[in-house]
This record gives C-alpha cells, structure tokens and sequence, in this order.
C-alpha cells in the first residue's frame, strides 16, 4: 500500500511540473525593421528640348527603416546627361528633397539619381531636337545638268541650334524656273528621323535655270541648277 501510494504521489508531482511547463508563455519575437525607401513625388518622367530646362522640379521623399520620412539627411544627386541645379541637398522636415535640370545639348535619354539614407531614387528625361535652325545641303548646290542627266533630289538635312537633326518637321519647297519671282510649283515634305529631306521627283522639264528653295522654321537653303538640252 506504502509501495502505491509512493508511485502515486510521484506520478502527481510529474503532470504537475509537465503543466507548470506548458502553461509559460514564449519569449515575444522581436519585430523586424523595414528598409529605407523613397517615393518620387515629380519629374519621374518628362521630356525637355535640348539646352533647355525640365518643366517639372525633381522631388522625392526619403524614408528611413523605422518607416518614419527621413528628415535633415543628405542627398546626393547625379545625372548621365544635363546639368543639376544642384548636387547636393539636405531634405526638409518630411523627408523631401528637391532640385531641376536642365536638359543636355545632345538629343536622348537623361537619367537622374538621388540617393540618401541608403534608398535611391530615379528619374528619367527625354530630350528632343528644338525648333529648326540650319538647313545643310547634302549635295552641289549649284550644278549643270542635261535633260537627261542625273537628279538626286537635292537632298538637305534640318538641325537645330545644337546640331541635333530634327526629325518629323516639316519643310516647304519651293521650285522657281528661269528668273520667276513666284515658284512655279511648291509642297512641303517631312524630314525623316536624320532630319532629311529631298524632293521625290524631278523638277527638270525644260532648259534653263532651276532654283529649288528649302525652307524649314526661319532658316532656308537654296539649289541652283543650269538644265542644258543635249545637243543633236
């Protein structure tokens, strides 16, 4: 009886630790951090003419790991093309950085990045040609032909105020015969993506003096040709 009564209290005393042992509450994990991140707030994406300035200010906010916007930190900007208003800047009370750019001379794709905190941001600009501002023949401007010579369309190519060939704009041509002070036939033909343009037909039907007259914006460029009758 002695004998049971021992093994009983012993079996007791087992459940009763084995339940102190799963009633103790776990340890709380310790919640992890995020990671410092930033939010474009404008001029993600734009387009700018070349040598000019990007419409829309450069703004992003910076955010550290807790989450909170990263206020009073530095930032660095830099640009594969263009010039930054600045390279450096510090971000305000919310975490905001700005700055603008202006566009580079040459036609393409600007990218823009800042970064602070360890997080990064980026932009991209798109530069295109401006406004037309020379007119460069691509052949003897002045020739001598015969009725049945060769014609190469007068070909002229169209740029800028920075050389970019501006592509998509249209130019008007103007074909004056003999001494005529009003062309005898005029069209307008578009430049192609190297900024070219020639004339799809021939305008020599007669002999005597031919001017083909370009004029694309404020710019111009003439052709002068002398057409000869093949002798008999």
């Amino acid at each position: 009886m002695r004998q049971s009564l021992r093994f009983l209290s012993f079996a007791v005393l087992v459940a009763t630790t084995a339940c102190g042992e799963s009633s103790s509450p776990a340890a709380p994990e310790t919640p992890a951090l995020g990671s410092p991140r930033s939010q474009v707030l404008s001029g993600e994406t734009q387009q700018a003419i070349a040598g000019g300035d990007a419409k829309d200010t450069l703004a992003v906010q910076f955010f550290g790991a807790s989450g909170a916007p990263l206020a009073g930190a530095a930032v660095t900007w830099s640009t594969t093309g263009g010039k930054l208003a600045l390279q450096t800047s510090t971000t305000d009370a919310n975490g905001i950085a700005r700055t603008t750019i202006k566009a580079d001379t040459k036609i393409g794709t600007s990218y823009v990045k800042a970064t602070a905190g360890g997080a990064e941001a980026s932009f991209v600009l798109f530069v295109n040609a401006g406004d037309p501002a020379a007119l460069e023949a691509m052949g003897m401007r002045t020739d001598t032909l015969t009725l049945d010579g060769a014609f190469h369309g007068a070909p002229a190519r169209v740029f800028d105020a920075f050389r970019n060939p501006v592509a998509g704009t249209n130019v008007t041509v103007a074909i004056y015969e003999g001494d005529a002070e009003e062309p005898s036939s005029t069209l307008t033909l578009q430049a192609d993506e190297t900024g070219a343009v020639r004339l799809p037909f021939s305008p020599i039907s007669a002999p005597g003096r031919v001017r083909v007259v370009y004029t694309a914006g404020e710019t111009s460029l003439a052709y002068s040709f002398v057409v000869l009758e093949i002798a008999p």
